[in-house]
């Protein structure tokens, strides 16, 4: 079971993360695979902001998350198992942001 939290606190909206929400939901995803409105992430200044959990409970933090980055973030991370550099949290993925 893997699950998808974009935040939906006061910065994170005003980077439009519910529409990021909104694209999470709407697109095709395993049945293994939840999406959820989640609180603040402690990363404001870097919105939208998308946690994911994956089945080793070890996470994955990706920011300044646009709608239309959400196809991206299945194909390569949900389906092929592929990180996006581009969009890594920093500070949190030391090294690992393209």
């Amino acid at each position: 079971m893997q699950e998808i939290w974009v935040c939906q606190h006061d910065n994170c909206l005003r980077n439009r993360s519910a529409a990021v929400l909104a694209a999470f939901q709407t697109i095709a995803l395993p049945d293994s695979i939840t999406v959820g409105a989640g609180g603040c992430q402690g990363q404001c200044h870097l919105g939208a902001n998308v946690q994911i959990l994956g089945e080793t409970a070890k996470s994955t933090w990706y920011c300044s998350v646009k709608p239309d980055d959400v196809p991206e973030i299945v194909e390569s991370h949900m389906r092929s198992h592929t990180l996006v550099p581009r969009l890594l949290n920093p500070r949190l993925h030391p090294g690992n942001r393209a």
